[in-house]
């Protein structure tokens, strides 16, 4: 909060920073990860599927699903 208030950033209620992280895709998460070197990435997850979280690698990068 502090540094929101001396960078003049706006401060976001708890209701706008839970719409906001709502709001991303995993589409939004592959993009994101394929600007960086998706060899050099690594990957952890929590939950009872773990074909969820190959299927979420897989767009990312198909040998870090596949070592998962």
């Amino acid at each position: 909060l502090g540094s929101s208030v001396l960078m003049g950033v706006p401060l976001l209620t708890v209701d706008e920073v839970l719409a906001a992280l709502d709001a991303v895709t995993l589409d939004d998460v592959v993009e994101l990860a394929q600007l960086w070197l998706p060899d050099r990435l690594s990957a952890a997850g929590v939950g009872a599927d773990e074909g969820v979280f190959r299927s979420a690698l897989e767009g990312v990068s198909p040998a870090l699903a596949e070592a998962a």
